[in-house]
């Protein structure tokens, strides 16, 4: 992801899960995922730790493909309250850059 700009944490990161994630803070998170090609996925787990996280999707394929890259994306308790049915100032777009 080498064009995207994020505050992080990086989860995964070539394939592996980042080692150094706190452990402790369990809370639900948004993230999103990226499979080294064409594939987005963006998401929000249970109650978890960012630690947790980056293993679950690097140890697994939650999308139904490997997990290339995954970014910890601002979320949490603040992703799943009523203002999302209002509109907003900020969004994320996703779209293909041609050579």
């Amino acid at each position: 992801m080498p064009d995207l700009l994020q505050a992080g944490p990086l989860l995964v990161e070539s394939g592996k899960g980042v080692s150094g994630l706190d452990a402790s803070k369990v809370s639900a998170r948004t993230f999103l995922l990226w499979d080294g090609g064409s594939r987005w996925l963006m998401a929000r787990s249970a109650p978890c730790s960012l630690a947790g996280l980056a293993k679950i999707l690097s140890e697994s394929k939650p999308a139904g493909w490997p997990v290339k890259s995954a970014l910890n994306l601002d979320g949490g308790p603040s992703f799943v309250r009523p203002i999302w049915n209002n509109p907003v100032r900020n969004f994320l777009v996703l779209r293909p850059i041609q050579p």
